[in-house]
């Protein structure tokens, strides 16, 4: 499989850990990647034959560009020594994006509530008590407003459980 095999390419610094057989690099770039990147060693390919590019190569390849431009990746305010970990996602970091998914839902449904209970509040202001139809409407609305302040308070319940 592409990867897996032998990685013949050694850091010539003794005291690198891809140093080490096995630990080495599986293409000749990739090693003297490394070498300036983590030891800043700007010797070109020592043996020949190498598959790295050379200033006169570089121009061949992009003319107009007589030396060889070389781009680092982007660090950040850390210093060179310090190595650059990957963190895995963790359940901490999940659950604060859940519970600020959580807050924010929690606030639109008391928003809702709000625009609800206020257009309640018109309708029974401006009830006939003869309206048989109006008082039906009033009273699902009411119990809507009861639902949705079950789940109002069940949510919070779940917030504050966090």
């Amino acid at each position: 499989m592409h990867g897996h095999g032998d990685k013949p390419h050694l850091c010539t610094y003794h005291d690198c850990e891809r140093s080490i057989p096995g630990n080495g690099f599986p293409r000749r770039w990739n090693l003297f990647d490394h070498m300036r990147r983590v030891h800043n060693h700007q010797g070109q390919a020592s043996s020949p034959g190498s598959t790295s590019p050379t200033p006169s190569s570089a121009s061949s390849v992009c003319p107009g560009h007589s030396t060889l431009t070389i781009r680092k990746r982007r660090t950040s305010s850390t210093s060179k020594g310090e190595a650059m970990k990957r963190t895995k996602s963790n359940n901490s970091t999940k659950a604060i994006v859940s519970a600020n998914m959580q807050g924010n839902q929690l606030q639109s449904m008391q928003l809702v509530w709000h625009q609800r209970k206020a257009a309640l509040n018109a309708r029974m202001a401006a009830l006939d008590p003869t309206d048989t139809a109006a008082l039906d409407r009033i009273k699902t609305d009411h119990a809507m407003l009861q639902n949705m302040a079950m789940k109002i308070r069940s949510q919070e319940t779940v917030q504050s459980a966090h």
